[in-house]
């Protein structure tokens, strides 16, 4: 859950829940934040237990 007034906040979450296919659905599992640092500065990628890694988002995009 996002609090109201979050800088980081984004309209649209669905990064965080994994969408590798199952059967005739997708996992849906919640993915765990687990920061990584880059040349390029800070990403966060998020990473499904069972699938591994299913995003990588920059937390400072649109900031730069």
């Amino acid at each position: 859950m996002i609090a109201a007034g979050d800088p980081l906040a984004r309209d649209d979450e669905g990064y965080r829940t994994c969408a590798h296919p199952v059967g005739e659905g997708v996992c849906g599992r919640d993915c765990d934040p687990d920061p990584v640092p880059t040349d390029a500065g800070m990403r966060i990628a998020f990473t499904c237990p069972v699938h591994g890694v299913h995003s990588v988002v920059d937390p400072f995009d649109g900031w730069q």
